[in-house]
């Protein structure tokens, strides 16, 4: 995503414009011969990589780049709170990182601490998921 900001490629990645998808159980059964369900199906065509222009309101043209659509499935039901706690305990888990630096605390003391957060940015992502979409 280049030319935005890192807080605002996380909110366009974050929440994107939602599109209610409602299907047909023959529709399902058809996409479910290929492994996928229909919204998966979808998912690979949300994205539009050129610039896309709108108006707002008051006539003022607004550039959005690199415009991302999420299809949800309205008969979607969010995890329960067993299984969710189960997947953001996953994620933490998972997360690893292999790069450390060292901080010297005083003369004779120095630790080793991991150079970058992971487990933070598993558990954020994991924790949207499971939450709202």
């Amino acid at each position: 995503m280049s030319g935005l900001s890192e807080p605002q490629a996380f909110m366009q990645r974050t929440f994107p414009p939602l599109i209610g998808s409602l299907t047909s159980p023959s529709v399902e059964n058809i996409c479910q011969k290929n492994n996928l369900s229909f919204v998966e199906l979808l998912q690979p065509f949300c994205t539009v990589y050129a610039d896309y222009q709108l108006k707002d309101p008051s006539g003022t043209d607004i550039t959005l780049k690199h415009l991302k659509v999420g299809v949800q499935d309205v008969k979607f039901q969010p995890p329960a709170p067993v299984v969710a706690r189960k997947l953001l305990n996953e994620a933490v888990a998972n997360a690893w990182c292999d790069v450390t630096k060292e901080i010297k605390v005083s003369d004779s003391i120095t630790v080793e601490i991991p150079a970058e957060c992971p487990w933070f940015t598993a558990w954020r992502e994991t924790f949207l998921q499971v939450s709202m979409f």
